[in-house]
Order: C-alpha cells, then structure tokens, then sequence
C-alpha cells in the first residue's frame, strides 16, 4: 500500500439485559470513506487504486449476525491485471508458499453462525480496467475505460438475484455492455447475462492472431453479442459475432499457429461486403478444469474457421442452407455440362459473387466412362463427315449403315449377318438398322479400348475451358478469379465433369 486515506463516521451501539443476556446486541451504523488507495506489486506495477470508495448506511448487528449496506460507490477505479514474460498472473506472483486454510480454522468456520450480508447497490463510477500479457510478443493490452454502472441486489441470501447493468469504453473508444443478473449464492449458482460490444478495432489482436492464426490482423473491426447462462456448473452460450473487414496481413512465425489455410476459411466466411457475421453456440461443464466460459466460446469459434479453411465447401453449403459443390456434372464423353451441371454453375457463380475475396480453380476431369462416347464421336464423323450428329439418328441413313457394315468387314473379316441372334426384328429394314446397330456398337467398343490417354485429357482440358468461359460470359464472373489447374484423370474423383477448388486473394 504506497498511499490510502481512511476516514469513518460510526456509531456504535450496544444494549443487553440482565434477566436476558442473551439478547444483548452490539449495532454499528454510520458511514466509512477510503480514499486515494493506491495498491502495489512488490516491484512498482500498479495493482489497484481508486480515488473514493463509499460505503454508505452501513448496519450491523452482532445479535442478528447481519451486516447491511445501503450503497458502495467506488470512484476513478484503477485495477491491472498482469501476466508477466514468463507468464505468470498476479495470483501467481503475489500467493505465498504453503498458505491454506487449517482444520481448526474450517472447523470454526463451520460452527460459525451464519451471517446474512447485503449491499443494496454497488456503483462504479468512472473506472477503469487494464489486462497487459507480456508473455506475447508484441504484447497484449485491452482496457475498459469510463466504467460506469450498478450491480444492484448483492446479498447472501440464496433467494437473491443481483441485476447488473454496466457500460464502458473498450479502448477507450469502442461501446461495451454487460447487463443481466446473476445469483451467486444460489446451490447452484446461476448466472443469465448479455454482453455486448461494437466497433472493436482488431489490429490489437495482432499478438493473438500471430501466436494461433500465424498472421498479423491487417484490418477489421469487432462487434460481439453474447447471451451466456451459467446454472450450476453448465454453460450455455449463443454468441453473434460481426467481423467488418477483416483482413490477415503478413505472416508471424509461430509453432502454436494452426496449419490450415486460414486466410482461404476467411474468406470463405466474408460476404461481398466484407462482413463476417457468425452465429456461435456453445456448450460445457465448468466442473472440467481444462473449460472456461472464454475457452468454451474460443473453441466453438476455432472450430468453425478450421471447418471453413479445410472444407470450404461444406462451409459454404451451411451458410447458404444448400449442397456441396465441389464438381460440376458433364454427360460421359460430353464438352458440355448438363442440366445438372447449369445448376450447379448458378450456385457456384451466386457464391462467388457473394464473396468476391475468393478464388476458384477449375480441375477438368475425364475417366473411363468417357472412352465409349468419345469413340462413338470418333467414329460417327469418320464414316459421316459433318453430318454426323448421333447413333439413333444416324442409323436412318442407309449410306450410313452400309459404311458401318463396310468397316465390320474390312476390321472384322466377317459380315454383319454373324452378329444375327433370335432378338432381331424380322422385318428386312429393321433388321438392317438393328445389324448395323450392333455392328457399330462392337465397332465403338473396339475403338475405345485403343483410345490414347491424351485424348482423354484433351476432353477434360476442354471442359475446364469451357466452364471458366460460361462462368464469364454467362454468369458475369471475372476471369482473374477462375484459374484452370491442371487435368485430373482415372481417379476416384475424376467423374466427367471439373473438379472445384477454393483459394483467396
């Protein structure tokens, strides 16, 4: 204690009787006035201090075992709380080895009549609270400045409740609010508060973001609206949580970072007006040592950056209430996408337009249910020219049944009538088309088999093209976001169609 000034106005009181003794009392009443405390670490940080504290209509009763206060104001609080290089608190720095409470000690407590305490409003009035972490480089600093407000109702008694009604300044400049009530007293306690914040500017959250995120904040602004009940020892928590232009910049070297594309999960989360809004609930057992109600709503809001970085479409299938698209559907053999494939492209392209920090890469994909379309093609304009458009079509044509009967023979040394079973038609023409059917059929699956890969790599190539060109000329998207990425062939992902991937800028 470097400085401190106490100043009382009691009366004390006291009465007893001789044919009851028991009934003697002892009343203190009056007023008691601390001012300009100023508290201390050991080394010279500042630990608390106040320039008034007020303790108004104080009555106490020894006989009642009650002690009543009517008001205590505290004026121009100044509290810190540090957590040093090493990482200790002031818990930590200030406990002393070996203290703790005796067994005579709990025994008399225990045997101890029990007292019932009230304060009928604490006020705060311009006060101020300061959190420093030197253990985080740079260091963490956040205030509550021009604290006001009342906490109303404090007593002992189970069946109280306290409301709580508190404004201040975080940073000096962004609103703060906690209001609610809470009972501490009751078995269990209970606890319903609301806390709100807004226009936090998150470039002091830098030593955080560094330390866990791996990148320093480059721009943003915070609101919160948080909603926390506490019965017993279970939390819940329904938190709202609005990032205005969030942006990471330059990366900080860190081994506590996570190692997900981070920047990519942001901007997965930002919408085109580069807000970040997201609904966060939580819930735990307090009971757990390893839980707090800050660590509960962290870990709920780490999970759901992680899901956005990782899986950026499952991500965004949540937040827009619909599939996940990671392809996009081609017919086997087909350049063009299918119906179903325009209607994922609208969604892709609606997502995209809502958030214009992303990127996507487009993967063309082929496997082997492309080679019997492509050898079809193939050989159609080989024996049609221009005028070939499909099978079913094209075997109205005699000529065309002709060259297809012609090319069974020159392959197969045979004559299409050995291909002849019990399920052809009997009808001369319609055994012809149903011969020259069949013919063609062997013939495509012939090709097929012969096929070169690179001719399924040119037709997955050309659907990359072609899907970056609609998303552009159709649906309006800019092109510096669309990047074709190589082809992707034979695998379990390569369905006809393109392969999807995210990046941001």
């Amino acid at each position: 204690v470097s400085a401190g000034e106490l100043a009382a106005a009691l009366m004390v009181e006291h009465a007893a009787s001789e044919l009851n003794p028991e009934s003697a009392d002892t009343r203190v009443s009056g007023q008691v006035i601390v001012s300009d405390l100023n508290l201390q670490e050991v080394d010279g940080n500042p630990l608390l201090g106040f320039s008034t504290l007020t303790l108004d209509g104080i009555a106490l009763s020894l006989l009642e075992s009650s002690f009543n206060i009517d008001a205590v104001t505290l004026a121009d609080l100044r509290a810190q709380s540090l957590i040093d290089a090493s990482g200790n608190d002031v818990a930590a720095r200030i406990a002393v080895p070996g203290t703790g409470q005796s067994e005579v000690s709990a025994a008399a407590t225990s045997e101890s009549p029990s007292w019932v305490v009230s304060v009928g409003a604490l006020q705060l009035r311009n006060g101020e609270l300061v959190h420093i972490d030197r253990s985080l480089s740079p260091a963490f600093r956040v205030g509550l400045y021009r604290l006001d407000g009342d906490i109303r109702g404090l007593s002992s008694d189970p069946a109280r409740q306290s409301d709580i009604n508190l404004t201040a300044r975080l940073d000096q400049v962004s609103p703060f609010s906690v209001r609610g009530k809470v009972a501490p007293m009751t078995d269990p306690p209970q606890m319903n508060l609301t806390v709100s914040m807004s226009g936090y500017a998150m470039n002091s959250l830098t030593p955080y973001t560094g330390e866990y995120l791996g990148y320093a904040v480059e721009s943003g602004q915070l609101g919160v609206e948080s909603r926390i009940v506490i019965d017993g020892s279970m939390l819940d928590s329904d938190t709202g949580i609005r990032a205005a232009n969030f942006f990471l910049g330059d990366s900080v070297p860190s081994e506590e970072a996570l190692n997900v594309p981070i920047k990519l999960g942001l901007a997965v989360l930002r919408d085109r007006s580069g807000l970040i809004e997201l609904p966060v609930k939580a819930r735990g057992d307090l009971n757990d040592p390893s839980v707090s109600v800050s660590g509960i709503i962290l870990r709920a809001l780490t999970n759901i950056m992680v899901r956005a970085a990782t899986s950026p479409f499952s991500a965004l299938a949540a937040l827009a209430g619909g599939e996940e698209l990671d392809h996009i559907d081609f017919m086997a053999g087909a350049e063009e996408p299918s119906e179903d494939g325009r209607r994922q492209m609208a969604v892709v392209a609606q997502l995209l337009g809502e958030r214009p920090t992303l990127l996507m890469n487009l993967s063309g994909s082929a496997n082997q249910h492309d080679r019997v379309p492509l050898a079809s093609d193939l050989l159609g304009r080989e024996l049609m020219s221009d005028q070939w458009s499909d099978v079913s079509a094209a075997l109205d044509d005699r000529r065309f049944r002709r060259a297809v009967q012609s090319r069974y023979r020159e392959q197969r040394g045979e004559s299409v009538e050995t291909l002849l079973t019990d399920a052809a038609p009997e009808g001369r023409d319609e055994r012809d088309q149903w011969l020259s059917a069949r013919a063609f059929e062997e013939l495509v699956f012939q090709r097929a088999g012969a096929l070169p890969e690179a001719m399924l790599s040119e037709l997955a190539s050309a659907r990359a093209r072609r899907i970056r060109t609609l998303l552009v000329d159709e649906f309006g998207l800019d092109s510096e976001r669309l990047f074709i990425v190589g082809t992707t062939l034979n695998t379990p992902a390569s369905l006809p169609g393109v392969v999807l991937s995210l990046g941001a800028r």
